[in-house]
């Protein structure tokens, strides 16, 4: 596992806005169900306060960038069928439901859908600034 991380952080009086940009590379080995490379790109919010000297997290969200998926190369060629069709993340859902047998909500914040990302990041920052 290969973890890349980028982060900025804005500050007011006692609250704290990190935002953390995260790169992973995974190596996924599920018995016969799955062997593959998966990687996948977000930027976290994650929201602190002081609280009596301390930092506290109030809140932790995710935006998906995007992900990606590829056979191990002595595996020879598989076809993945997706079914979720979001850009974003349907890579992670693959795996997830594979290996873990959960579903995604198809709703999740993503560049996919950039109205809504960017409402995500709006929110953010008026919390910090407002």
């Amino acid at each position: 596992m290969v973890i890349e991380l980028c982060a900025k952080y804005m500050e007011k009086s006692d609250r704290v806005l990190l935002c953390i940009g995260q790169s992973a590379i995974f190596r996924v080995m599920q018995h016969s169900l799955l062997k593959c490379d998966f990687s996948c790109n977000a930027t976290f919010l994650i929201k602190l306060v002081s609280v009596a000297g301390e930092w506290k997290i109030v809140s932790f969200e995710c935006i998906y960038n995007n992900d990606d998926i590829a056979t191990l190369a002595n595996l020879g060629e598989r076809r993945f069928d997706m079914k979720v069709k979001r850009e974003s993340y349907k890579c992670l859902a693959y795996v997830v439901q594979k290996t873990q047998g959960h579903k995604l909500d198809e709703n999740l914040p993503g560049w996919d859908r950039p109205k809504e990302a960017m409402q995500v990041l709006d929110e953010a920052r008026k919390w910090i600034f407002g």
